[in-house]
């Protein structure tokens, strides 16, 4: 899931990357034409609720879109999120801040509620660990061989998430 709004450098960094297929890529551009429009016209957008999920948040950015009184509802891995699938990859697994991207949170964002989900799901064909290793980073950096030992077990792995509650002050 990517953040409801994509700030206009990550936009052109997207595309030139060719992070993205042909439709994202459409939305992008619309994007960037219509930000493009509002910025010439004299034009802000506002917005009273934003919602990201597993993916950075441009706090400024969104303290410019945010009304007083709005708010951001930011979806993350919690400590525990893909443990036993990590176990597996790395021969030494590293502990994870949940809470490291409220440090460079703004004087005008403050954090009004926090809280954790957590389950637990049991993948046993190949081409489950395979979709799984696909949509994380961490199957980006794995080598074939590792690989191929995964996806050849079943696993049980733990699934945890920490959502935050960020007001605008």
């Amino acid at each position: 899931m990517r953040p409801v709004f994509i700030a206009p450098e990550q936009r052109l960094h997207l595309l030139a990357q060719g992070a993205v297929g042909l439709e994202s890529q459409l939305v992008l551009l619309a994007q960037a034409f219509f930000q493009f429009l509002a910025q010439w016209l004299g034009l802000v957008a506002r917005c009273g609720r934003i919602a990201g999920g597993f993916s950075p948040i441009d706090w400024n950015e969104a303290v410019r879109l945010l009304v007083p009184g709005g708010g951001i509802l930011r979806l993350g891995p919690a400590r525990d999120h893909l443990l036993e699938l990590r176990q597996r990859l790395y021969d030494e697994v590293r502990e994870y801040e949940e809470d490291k991207h409220l440090a460079g949170l703004p004087d005008s964002l403050r954090l009004a509620d926090s809280g954790h989900l957590q389950f637990s799901i049991t993948l046993d064909q190949p081409e489950q660990l395979s979709d799984l290793l696909a949509m994380t980073p961490h199957g980006w950096r794995v080598n074939a061989e590792r690989r191929e030992r995964i996806i050849s077990e079943p696993l049980t792995v733990t699934v945890a998430g920490r959502y935050d509650w960020i007001e605008r002050i």
